[in-house]
């Protein structure tokens, strides 16, 4: 059963530019501006790559992701004119993290517990899932992977350190790490028909993948984790989680504007994780919305979840 379908980005009342395909913040002329000078910036730092949509590949096949950086440019504040310093500084960071000594090898087992998280991550973001076999997927293109966080920058486990330091023992200190991080703002916003949408704005990088530990964020701003019904949530990027609990008739009006809410915090965002939102059931995702072929906004209600909300309909007849 579809819910809510509806036309992403532009302005229906005047022409609008064509978006580019990966980023639709920019237009497809904004979008080949911004990967040349990616590239260049890149080879000015003495890394030559092949640009491809959502990443470019140095000659050693190491991948440096654009997702990022493109949604830092669509935030900068005096627009294009600041792309160039937008980039090199992002560039200088990224190859300084990775032209040191490799950071598992350099500091050891204790700081690596102390430091690592559960995170989630959208899976194209990753250089490659070649490395990341233990990865456990979330829900379609959402990954929960294990993150050291460090000074200027958070490296992934591949498959190679998790076997060195043991997955229990990675997976039980990225579960208190997440715990223990702090949660940021909460604020209560109106959504259609005022159903009320819970947000949480936080500087951590780890805002968004406190969807894991959702009961806990729950006991921590609304000081209520009865959840019959599961939890309606979006992450749209990684400093933002968003969330309704359903208990009536207005978990629908809630759906349609978290479906909105997460597809416009996508594009806006830095560091964009997913522009769905999803049912949350005891640990298991199940993703409510997604765009079709032609840009438009589609939420689908069906499986467990349908159940559940004609349940609460019929109840509130």
């Amino acid at each position: 059963m579809g819910i809510i379908r509806r036309r992403r980005g532009g302005d229906e009342d005047g022409p609008v530019a064509e978006p580019d395909p990966e980023f639709r913040y920019f237009s497809r002329e904004q979008g080949a501006q911004f990967r040349a000078l990616a590239r260049q910036v890149f080879a000015e730092q003495g890394v030559e790559t092949v640009v491809y949509p959502t990443y470019l590949e140095a000659q050693g096949g190491q991948r440096y992701g654009l997702h990022n950086l493109a949604a830092a440019c669509h935030g900068a504040r005096r627009g294009e004119t600041d792309w160039p310093d937008v980039v090199k500084d992002h560039a200088e960071r990224i190859l300084r993290a990775t032209s040191g000594p490799v950071p598992f090898e350099a500091i050891s087992t204790e700081n690596v517990l102390a430091h690592t998280y559960l995170r989630v991550l959208n899976a194209d973001s990753l250089p490659s899932r070649d490395s990341f076999g233990y990865a456990r997927e979330l829900a379609d293109g959402l990954l929960e992977v294990f993150a050291l966080d460090q000074p200027e920058t958070v490296v992934m486990f591949r498959d190679e350190e998790v076997e060195r330091f043991g997955l229990d023992a990675l997976r039980e200190a990225g579960l208190t790490n997440l715990l223990a991080e702090p949660l940021g703002s909460h604020e209560v916003v109106s959504g259609f028909d005022e159903s009320k949408l819970h947000v949480v704005m936080g500087e951590s990088v780890f805002t968004a993948s406190k969807v894991l530990v959702i009961r806990d964020v729950l006991r921590r701003t609304i000081a209520d984790t009865d959840t019959p019904h599961g939890i309606l949530v979006c992450m749209p990027f990684r400093h933002q989680l968003a969330f309704h609990v359903p208990k009536d008739a207005s978990a629908v009006p809630a759906l349609q504007s978290l479906a909105g809410f997460a597809a416009n915090g996508y594009e806006d965002g830095v560091g964009a994780l997913s522009p769905f939102v999803y049912w949350w059931q005891d640990g298991r995702l199940q993703q409510l919305s997604r765009a079709d072929d032609d840009g438009a906004l589609r939420v689908e209600v069906d499986g467990e979840f349908g159940s559940v909300l004609g349940r609460l309909l019929r109840e509130g007849e």
